[in-house]
């Protein structure tokens, strides 16, 4: 429990709920601690964190949903690393204009 708690809270800056911990326990047993940690820094929750990131620190604002969903199912699909993501902001008009 400790791993599962330390992950999320060091990936995530969240602890998780009593669910996510249940099956965090089972998932680091399933995956190990290398599997657990992929599995956690490619989930839907982390690439919207990578975002709203990028939106706040390069273009100082928050995301739209719109937005924040267009890029987040872009990371997922694999059009886009999360290196591939900021090169896009920082070679926008917008970044740009907001620096």
């Amino acid at each position: 429990m400790a791993c599962v708690d330390a992950l999320f809270q060091t990936l995530l800056n969240r602890t998780p709920n009593a669910s996510e911990e249940s099956i965090g326990v089972q998932d680091l047993a399933r995956l190990g601690p290398i599997g657990f940690a992929r599995q956690t820094l490619t989930s839907t929750e982390m690439r919207e964190r990578a975002v709203d990131a990028s939106y706040a620190g390069l273009l100082r604002r928050p995301a739209d949903a719109a937005e924040r969903t267009f890029w987040t199912q872009s990371l997922a699909s694999g059009q886009l690393s999360f290196r591939d993501l900021e090169v896009q902001f920082l070679s926008s008009q917008e970044y740009f204009a907001a620096s």
